[in-house]
């Protein structure tokens, strides 16, 4: 059984799909202009069948006129008439008219030569019943030996005394306009078939012209590698359209080199981290298993290693939680004030035994997911407590911002942040020498977890710092979060 929907399958997949996209654009185009030219022919041919029928029509009309002039001014006066319907009708270069009179009874007076053996007269129409003067009828006939006419019927009054009626029957031979109009047809297929030829030919090549980029677009995303992340378009010789895609694909590659460093950097920082704890319990074991030892000195080396696979689960467990692609959170209503006051207490001992004062002043209620709120402020806790000296102080502001957001500060009187790594603070594994020379066992993960907690919520952290004179981490919570899909508004 195929896996491919019904639609996918080779046949039920239309043609047009199969095609690229400059056969497509291709078709396209010569579709486009096989209807313009289609359109465009037929008008011309349309309106030129109408003129040439419009002025066969005026001249059988004129040849009327003259006859019913002649039958007015003397309808018995036969041989005047017959002159002058033989000099009427006499054959033109391009012209041939024949004409018939006949009187009231159905009777021939006068008839072109020759005209009884093309133009019967049941050929032509019957004018209309009452319509002496100006009505007429008209149709086409074509004769046996495939000649064309087009026959004018109607009536005429003889002079007033009289009071005689005629039918005047005119034809005028359109044989030659038949043929023009033929050749005209087959020059219009020529020319179209030509049109569409041409059209084709020209599609192609402007579409393979135009979609050049693309080309090019292909070929330098063929050239990247994990070794040549830093290849780029060159955004100046890319049409308007295509400048969006173009500058998005240089975007997409900055975020793809980016992050390839910050993992490359990730990878050394780990392994370093994790050779560190590793070599420590290696050494220690060496070293107890090196002679006998007192009871004494092998608790001391547990004891030890007790603390570097403390060390370790921690930083594992630190990873694990960064390592998480997007876990879902159920952000409530907190009382920050009384979490601030739960976690101040918690780390109260810690505090007392370094002599640091401890405040919190304000109230807001974040809308946030408790159990990340606690470990996010936490974590900033537990870093000013180990990094402020003793005598030292930290005071932790609550207060609403800007769109009701919950604005929570944590300010020390620690050793401070270099003002060159401050931008990169918030990065995994990421610390300065004297927080290293203060708390050797730190992994620089803890303000990377709360950075990650803030992304979560949509928040921000923003750290400043003066070394020597303390920092200042301030976390935003907006409101409501902007619109996460794996979050849950209560």
């Amino acid at each position: 059984m195929s896996s491919k929907p019904p639609e996918e399958t080779e046949a039920g997949r239309s043609p047009v799909r199969g095609l690229s996209i400059t056969g497509k654009l291709t078709l396209l185009n010569t579709l486009s202009a096989f209807g313009i030219l289609l359109v465009a022919m037929l008008f011309q041919f349309l309106a030129l069948s109408r003129e040439l029928a419009q002025e066969d029509r005026k001249l059988l009309a004129d040849e009327i006129a003259e006859i019913r002039a002649i039958l007015s001014e003397d309808p018995i006066d036969i041989a005047t008439l017959e002159r002058e319907i033989r000099r009427e009708t006499a054959p033109q270069r391009t012209l041939q008219f024949y004409s018939r009179v006949l009187d009231e009874h159905g009777g021939i007076l006068m008839e072109t030569p020759t005209m009884a053996s093309v133009l019967p007269g049941h050929a032509f129409p019957v004018p209309e019943e009452g319509g002496l003067g100006a009505n007429r009828a008209e149709l086409r006939w074509f004769s046996a030996a495939g000649m064309s006419f087009r026959l004018q019927s109607a009536r005429a009054d003889g002079s007033p005394e009289k009071r005689k009626l005629f039918l005047v029957q005119v034809a005028l031979d359109v044989s030659d306009e038949q043929r023009v109009l033929s050749d005209y047809r087959k020059k219009m297929v020529l020319v179209l078939l030509s049109g569409i030829v041409l059209s084709a030919m020209l599609s192609a090549i402007v579409a393979h012209r135009g979609l050049r980029p693309l080309r090019e677009i292909a070929r330098t995303a063929g050239r990247i590698t994990v070794t040549r992340l830093g290849e780029r378009l060159s955004i100046t010789q890319w049409p308007a359209e295509l400048s969006d895609l173009a500058m998005s694909f240089n975007r997409m590659m900055d975020r793809l080199e980016d992050g390839f460093e910050r993992l490359s950097r990730f990878s050394d920082d780990l392994a370093h981290e994790l050779r560190t704890p590793i070599n420590n319990l290696m050494g220690e074991a060496e070293v107890a298993l090196s002679r006998s030892r007192t009871p004494e000195e092998y608790r001391q080396v547990l004891e030890s290693a007790l603390e570097e696979h403390g060390k370790l689960s921690r930083m594992i467990d630190s990873i694990l939680f960064l390592a998480r692609p997007e876990p879902r959170i159920d952000r409530v209503p907190v009382d920050t004030r009384r979490e601030v006051e739960a976690l101040l207490e918690y780390y109260g001992a810690l505090a007392e035994e370094k002599t640091i004062r401890t405040s919190c002043r304000g109230e807001v209620t974040a809308v946030a997911d408790p159990l990340l709120f606690r470990r996010a402020v936490g974590n900033l806790l537990s870093n000013a407590i180990r990094y402020t000296p003793p005598g030292g102080g930290i005071d932790v502001e609550l207060r609403q911002g800007a769109d009701g957001a919950a604005v929570i500060a944590v300010r020390d009187d620690g050793i401070g942040i270099e003002p060159n790594l401050l931008p990169k603070i918030c990065e995994r594994f990421s610390r300065s020498e004297a927080a290293r020379s203060v708390y050797p066992q730190g992994m620089g993960l803890g303000l990377a977890i709360v950075k990650s907690i803030m992304d979560l919520h949509g928040g921000t952290i923003e750290i400043s710092s003066e070394l020597g004179k303390g920092a200042c981490a301030v976390l935003v919570f907006p409101l409501r979060q902007a619109k996460h899909p794996k979050s849950r508004e209560s």
